[in-house]
């Protein structure tokens, strides 16, 4: 757990026991062999360990679905706009996840 350094998050990761892995094939036994090893590749604690957002769009699952054509990269960082607020109140949250479900389902 050496990426973690805020001393609150690692007092609270330590008050968990310890658990065995979850056999995913076992959890979800209808599931193809390349859906379980994304499972397997991107379900993990430590980021040293886990499969980067590259690799991850070039995993076999996504061979049908994907199309490079459509893609769109950024020619520097996205800020989003609630990024400049700074510190939010869960009010402030809140009022961010309506307005954003508005965008999609302006009926509700």
């Amino acid at each position: 757990m050496d990426f973690v350094t805020d001393e609150k998050a690692l007092e609270y990761l330590k008050s968990f026991g310890k658990k065995d892995r979850v056999d995913f094939k076992e959890l979800y036994p209808g599931a193809t062999a390349d859906c379980i090893d994304f499972l397997n590749r991107t379900i993990v604690f430590s980021p040293k360990n886990r499969i980067t957002i590259d690799q991850a769009l070039e995993h076999p699952l996504f061979i049908k679905v994907r199309d490079k054509k459509m893609e769109v990269v950024a020619s520097g960082p996205v800020i989003l706009g609630f990024e400049k607020e700074g510190e939010m109140d869960v009010p402030r949250l809140r009022q961010l996840f309506i307005e954003e479900i508005r965008k999609y389902h302006p009926k509700k």
